[in-house]
């Protein structure tokens, strides 16, 4: 039976590329995105699933480790059928009438109805979703049987999604540059909210003009400030979930210890070490998304580099 993904346009595909062409472009691609990001879970793929936080263990066990691929279609070939793919045949409206008795009937939130073929399309259509209707609501919501599925989410907080993920990215670069490093005088140590949404063009209105009188530059940075914050504030709260298998939620999840003493100590010092995040890991992120290598900007500083890399992310997914 071919596995499918109620994540993805079609429940088959004419071969495995293509399956994995329309993941590339689905939800699947940033939940693995967001989990890349998540600090707990690069250092539990380190200590190879040793964890205090059940929650977390089982997610590591279905996952696996997402930092050992070097793209998403790598990982997508390896492991995606385990975490995402439904465990029964997709829907389909099948014919059921004596010449098709070879055909195993699933009777849960299945109809059986005769309909008399003589009857017009339009006939038949308003008839049958009458007697569709007269089913309960339960009866009509599909049950999923894959190990993680995705949430339902409205249109416009998917679109916000890459945005979200360029804020929390550069936020992290910025963060470890400033953990490696207390006393940098790079560029990229000193970002700030307003900055890092600046960088970003987080808004085409609060682009700062020349004419602009001191009050509307005012305005207009604290706007920014603003939605930054409110962005990486979300960002955390969806890193929070993809570590417990969630994806996309912002619910709170609810703390718990992970990591003993030593855990704890031996990752800080990971972390203070440039293991867990630096500079080069934004050009690895996007290889890893888009299973390119990252533009060839050798002319450009380390600074402009960065950014020039954090905003081709915009496009993935497309």
């Amino acid at each position: 039976m071919n596995r499918w993904y109620t994540g993805l346009s079609s429940s088959s595909y004419p071969s495995k590329k293509s399956e994995i062409s329309f993941a590339c472009k689905s939800e699947y691609l940033w939940w693995i995105a967001f989990l890349r990001l998540s600090k707990d879970y690069w250092w539990l793929c380190h200590e190879e699933g040793r964890c205090q936080d059940l929650r977390m263990c089982t997610v590591w066990h279905t996952f696996g480790n997402v930092f050992q691929y070097n793209t998403f279609n790598e990982w997508w070939q390896q492991k995606a059928e385990l975490v995402f793919a439904e465990m029964t045949r997709p829907p389909k409206v099948c014919d059921i009438t004596i010449q098709s008795q070879l055909l195993m009937i699933e009777r849960d939130q299945h109809a059986l109805l005769e309909i008399p073929l003589y009857m017009s399309d339009q006939e038949i259509l308003d008839q049958v979703l009458t007697l569709i209707h007269l089913y309960p609501a339960i009866a009509r919501q599909f049950q999923s049987s894959a190990k993680h599925v995705l949430l339902k989410t409205k249109t416009n907080e998917r679109k916000q999604i890459p945005i979200i993920y360029q804020i929390a990215l550069l936020a992290r670069v910025v963060d470890c540059i400033n953990q490696i490093d207390p006393s940098s005088s790079q560029r990229l140590a000193k970002m700030k909210s307003y900055e890092i949404g600046s960088a970003i063009h987080i808004s085409p209105s609060a682009v700062l003009q020349n004419h602009d009188s001191l009050d509307t530059r005012l305005d207009k940075q604290n706007r920014t400030r603003a939605l930054v914050s409110q962005k990486k504030k979300k960002s955390e709260k969806i890193i929070a979930n993809v570590e417990v298998g969630r994806y996309l939620s912002c619910a709170e999840v609810k703390p718990h210890v992970r990591w003993s003493v030593a855990q704890s100590k031996e990752m800080n010092a990971a972390i203070a070490n440039g293991d867990w995040f630096n500079q080069s890991a934004v050009a690895r992120e996007y290889t890893f998304l888009t299973s390119q290598l990252p533009l060839d900007m050798n002319d450009q500083n380390g600074y402009e580099k960065i950014i020039a890399e954090i905003n081709a992310f915009k496009d993935i997914g497309k």
